[in-house]
């Protein structure tokens, strides 16, 4: 990981190699923006181990009652898997719109979906039980000390706006090499005419990306496959 000013650099001096110095005179600001943008593109690949948080929250009438879930978890496409409350927690299923939650009972939730009667509240559980919890495994972009306010239960809505900007100096939550080919990359659509330049920065950042993923894959089989499994294997 890099700060932000650091991977801007870096793209500086990327694209310098194809268009000259003069591109230090107009991009920083633009790179800047690209930088937020593919730091965006790079998070929606995959449910990345390093963005994946665990959480326990209550339940009532099948939605969360934290009211500051979604300043945390932006929306329902970054929740990885729900699981019930006991203990060997097993994973909800993620249920489809076929499934109507008032017309299930009981205090043991089985499936979850998109809370699309209250979408402020993410999700809901059904059956729609109340004073129950369940463990949430979602990704988030949020900085390290709005995340620890949030868990401390502090209100956190007047940084909400901005909790996922990232300020030239902050470091960005990623690796630096797939964030500066991506970028590089975007600056090159838009400018439109170096093709053979753009399907390169195109080709890096897939194969930087396949890169990450095959060694969380790895790291996750070695861990896996160990002598002793004393969770439930599938939920992490």
């Amino acid at each position: 990981m890099a700060t932000k000013n650091k991977i801007m650099l870096d793209c500086l001096r990327q694209l310098s190699m194809v268009y000259g110095t003069s591109v230090n005179k107009y991009a920083e600001d633009k790179l800047y923006s690209m930088i937020d943008d593919a730091l965006e593109t790079c998070f929606k690949e995959r449910f990345w181990q390093r963005h994946i948080k665990k959480v326990k929250l209550e339940l009532s009438n099948g939605y969360p009652t934290n009211p500051d879930f979604n300043k945390v978890c932006r929306e329902f496409e970054d929740i990885q898997t729900i699981l019930n409350n006991q203990s060997y927690p097993k994973e909800l299923s993620k249920a489809n719109y076929s499934i109507i939650p008032v017309t299930y009972t009981g205090t043991m939730p089985i499936y979850f979906q998109f809370a699309d009667q209250d979408p402020s509240k993410l999700f809901i559980c059904i059956p729609p039980a109340s004073g129950v919890e369940v463990w949430i495994v979602f990704r988030t972009l949020c900085k390290p000390t709005t995340y620890a306010k949030w868990l401390e239960g502090k209100q956190i809505i007047n940084e909400a706006e901005h909790q996922f900007e990232y300020f030239p100096s902050d470091e960005i939550p990623f690796d630096a090499l797939a964030i500066k080919y991506k970028t590089c990359h975007n600056y090159m659509v838009i400018k439109g005419d170096n093709p053979e330049a753009t399907a390169n920065f195109a080709r890096l950042y897939a194969e930087r990306i396949d890169e990450l993923a095959k060694q969380e894959t790895n790291d996750t089989l070695a861990y896996e496959h160990g002598p002793i499994q004393t969770y439930q294997h599938g939920w992490w």
